[in-house]
């Protein structure tokens, strides 16, 4: 079901503010926030497929029981746009020779300058199915870029 109003153009700036203090009472100011929470991160040995299907199987997550996103230093060993505004990536865990794939769908291209090689990655883990293949995945929710 849809609503609208309609408000004069005088009265914009305070049906703003009104509307800015509800969101704020309903949801709470940290949920506006900024925060990417973790579950901490991943050992080298639990980034393969069959910790991506266990989680897989652990679902469903909702409202309260979150899908797990875990966080790791990573060096970029590949990239390369796919589709429109999607980044996919070969990732190696800093100090690792283990290579992941991962994807950033509708990236921001400041998030991952090219100048850099290093970033701080918040991720999922994902099976992705692909010509009837399957592997592992990261799927970005958060980068940062390191010096």
């Amino acid at each position: 079901m849809a609503a609208g109003l309609t408000i004069k153009e005088e009265n914009l700036g305070q049906f703003r503010a009104a509307f800015e203090d509800a969101i704020h009472q309903l949801v709470g100011s940290e949920a506006l926030e900024d925060i990417v929470l973790s579950d901490g991160g991943l050992d080298e040995e639990d980034l393969v497929l069959e910790t991506g299907r266990a989680i897989q199987f652990a679902a469903p997550w909702g409202q309260g029981f979150p899908e797990p996103v875990f966080d790791g230093i990573f060096k970029v060993s590949e990239r390369r746009i796919v589709g429109e505004n999607h980044l996919k990536l070969v990732l190696c865990p800093e100090n690792s020779l283990v290579r992941v794939d991962a994807i950033d769908f509708f990236y921001e291209p400041e998030c991952w300058p090219e100048d850099k090689q290093r970033f701080h990655v918040a991720y999922k883990l994902s099976v992705n199915e692909y010509r009837g293949r399957e592997s592992l995945q990261l799927l970005v929710e958060h980068a940062i870029p390191l010096a």
